[in-house]
């Protein structure tokens, strides 16, 4: 099991209204289910502990004693102008806490039924974990999660026609791309122990692409990579509740 120990992060009184669903995704992970809160006057009947009013004192005793393998909190809804100017909260958690699992919740979400994976890396990379940990969370509620990978052919075709025919260019590019998914299917082989997994191959820029994916094919999470390319990007494109595996 690579989640046992979850921890619900209580901010502020809107917090309160996931804690059903906090359990209930709880029960279905089958992990002991711990509540923190910054706020000492919100501790649910003695059954959340303050240790901080500071959110990063908090989630760091989160990780560090409790040894958190899940961090769930509230993502606070933000206007699309400020995010300009200012970086949402839950971007400067992702970027302290690198290497923790996160789950950011949005403020409407009540059920998930549909969860999206993004497939996003260098090819020497070695994301094995990573999916064994998105797929073990979406089978723990019964839902077969879509696996995305979005191959960016305009930016090779830029590159490749500078020293080739359009032809070859054509010729490489599709052998790159067939390359590529046939080190997934691989990846997502030795992740699942062979089981069948659905991956869905989109076109364009990742960072864009898989964000759009999910919020037209209206996804409940979409889940990525502590390690992923772009991590930044994806975190504000991302409109759905987001998974940080």
């Amino acid at each position: 099991m690579i989640f046992k120990n979850v921890v619900f992060i209580i901010e502020d009184e809107g917090d309160l209204k996931f804690l059903s669903f906090i359990k209930n995704l709880a029960t279905k992970l089958g992990v002991s289910l711990y509540y923190l809160t910054i706020n000492p006057n919100l501790t649910i009947d003695g059954n959340a502990k303050y240790i901080s009013n500071n959110l990063e004192e908090t989630i760091s005793y989160a990780l560090n004693s409790i040894k958190a393998d899940l961090v769930i909190a509230h993502r606070k809804k933000i206007d699309p102008f400020k995010m300009i100017f200012l970086k949402p909260e839950y971007v400067k958690l992702a970027e302290k806490f690198s290497n923790a699992r996160f789950l950011f919740l949005r403020e409407d979400v009540s059920q998930i039924n549909k969860i999206g994976v993004a497939i996003d890396f260098e090819d020497e990379e070695n994301y094995i974990d990573y999916l064994k940990a998105s797929y073990e969370f979406s089978k723990a509620l019964d839902i077969e999660p879509e696996f995305l990978f979005s191959f960016n052919q305009v930016y090779y075709e830029t590159a490749l026609t500078k020293t080739h025919t359009e032809e070859e260019a054509r010729q490489i590019i599709q052998e790159m791309l067939e390359t590529k998914i046939n080190k997934i299917k691989e990846n997502l082989a030795k992740a699942l122990n062979g089981k069948e997994a659905i991956l869905k191959v989109l076109k364009g820029e990742p960072k864009r692409e898989i964000p759009f994916y999910i919020h037209e094919n209206n996804f409940d999470i979409c889940i990525i990579s502590s390690k992923i390319k772009n991590k930044v990007s994806y975190l504000e494109n991302i409109e759905v509740s987001i998974g940080i595996f």
